[in-house]
């Protein structure tokens, strides 16, 4: 994937966009000046944000388990199974 690439004018222009633009998409946008790279505008973790809104079409765009799906579901169990949770954190 070609980083895209935007004036620093443009970038200034268009600031408030821009920067909801990397959070949410996740994917860095380099600053230009003169045709050169000046400054890369980057999501502070590195990773889109997602809202709940959004969690659907992702788990949809997941790969299926198949007939993988039991043994997985089984798997996930016996890790709750073998991990006793601290009920009383507090006391």
């Amino acid at each position: 994937m070609v980083m895209k690439r935007i004036s620093v004018i443009e970038a200034a222009a268009t600031l408030p966009a821009l920067t909801r633009e990397v959070n949410r998409e996740g994917n860095p946008v380099e600053l230009t000046e003169e045709g050169r790279v000046v400054a890369r505008l980057t999501p502070p973790n590195g990773k889109p944000s997602l809202d709940a809104s959004q969690l659907n079409d992702v788990f949809a765009q997941l790969p299926s388990l198949g007939d993988e799906e039991a043994a997985f579901a089984r798997d996930i169990q016996d890790v709750r199974d073998a991990t006793p949770l601290d009920r009383n954190r507090w006391g």
